[in-house]
């Protein structure tokens, strides 16, 4: 059952008063209502202020359907998380073919990237894709809440299966992790995050509005930036003891509000997921920078890539300073050198770098009569 709790008070004439809560299981979850099925709830408690006892105690009920109310089509026997994929193959086969699109477009520099004309216009359209569909219908906007998962399943249940019957977010995951190897973190932060894509169309708002980004003091944005690394080692480490703190610290993340249950919610919730929009007016994606503990594992994870893919030239930090300044994630340092971690890859800078009516050595080398070429250097 996905995060969807609806109440409904008087559900139908001669019930007991509600207040009644309806989950509702999309079809393309794979339930399948004829079959005998067991709705179980495990209610944890705490007693006591000091050293609290926990106690814990499984409720489930069983009910199946009269069989005469269904005609059932004779198919294959299969493991239950077969279903899923079955039903969602159309998704898959989508989101499999935006990805695919994607690789070639990130991968050649010199191809649509270094368009300052149409790659902006291509960014859009595939920012749009994610946010409404990878995001609002596939609902395969990744999360934490995954990484607490797993970390609960090597120390607690031992069991994986729970990451099959989501498969767009599987083969999300899958692609985020491939690509972590060679961009890093960027690839879902600035192109495959639902939240994040909301934000950069959010973000259009501020010039009407009459709002300036406002540039955070560089020792507080470092002191910043380090906040998420510390949510992130609390929800694991929560995690890890089973400790429920790991799914209230979770809540950090505005996914669920905006993306998974489009904002219809306890006003608590909206209003701190309204309320990062409104700071990513001021603060460019203000949460992805200093509070996503997703984005924080991804960074840590991207140190692995294989490759300081993003070209510089000898000139970049000294004196150049356009990719630095035009950089609104600040992951660029004066000294001209990439912050990856912290780069989002938006390819602002490799656009830059490779129009040589932007790319300021470029500018100066081509009136001197001369051509230089920006080359990408390997990692440490």
């Amino acid at each position: 059952a996905r995060d969807m709790a609806i109440e409904r008070r008087g559900a139908a004439p001669g019930l007991p008063d509600g207040p009644w809560t309806i989950l509702r299981i999309a079809g393309a979850a794979g339930f399948d209502p004829s079959a005998p099925w067991t709705l179980s709830a495990k209610i944890v408690r705490e007693r006591g202020q000091i050293f609290p006892e926990r106690i814990a105690r499984e409720f489930s009920a069983d009910y199946a359907l009269p069989a005469a109310l269904f005609i059932r089509e004779a198919a294959e026997a299969g493991p239950s998380w077969t279903d899923p994929w079955r039903a969602r193959a159309i998704e898959l086969g989508v989101i499999a073919l935006a990805l695919a699109g994607l690789l070639p477009v990130l991968a050649h520099q010199r191809g649509l990237v270094a368009d300052r004309r149409r790659f902006p216009l291509f960014r859009l359209a595939y920012l749009a894709f994610t946010l409404l569909f990878v995001g609002w219908y596939a609902q395969a906007q990744l999360s934490i809440v995954t990484l607490v998962g797993l970390v609960r399943a090597a120390t607690v249940t031992h069991d994986l299966t729970f990451l099959l019957y989501d498969p767009p977010s599987l083969l999300l995951w899958a692609f985020v992790i491939a690509t972590l190897v060679v961009w890093g973190r960027g690839t879902f932060c600035g192109w495959l995050c639902p939240f994040g894509a909301l934000q950069e169309f959010f973000a259009f708002l501020a010039k009407p509005l009459r709002i300036r980004p406002r540039t955070v003091p560089p020792r507080l944005d470092r002191a910043l930036r380090q906040v998420k690394y510390v949510l992130l080692a609390g929800i694991l480490g929560a995690a890890a003891l089973g400790s429920p703190l790991a799914d209230s610290l979770s809540e950090a993340e505005p996914f669920k509000t905006a993306i998974t249950l489009y904002f219809v919610r306890a006003w608590p919730f909206v209003a701190y997921a309204l309320g990062l929009l409104v700071l990513n007016l001021f603060v460019y994606k203000g949460f992805c920078r200093y509070l996503c503990p997703l984005g924080a594992s991804l960074a840590v994870l991207g140190r692995l890539r294989l490759l300081d893919w993003i070209p510089r030239r000898a000139e970049c930090g000294s004196p150049c300073q356009l990719c630095k300044v035009r950089c609104r994630y600040g992951a660029i340092r004066p000294s001209g050198r990439v912050d990856y971690p912290e780069c989002f890859q938006c390819m602002d800078c490799v656009t830059i770098i490779h129009d040589p009516g932007q790319c300021v050595p470029e500018v100066v080398a081509r009136r001197r009569g001369k051509r230089i070429v920006p080359q990408p250097v390997a990692a440490e």
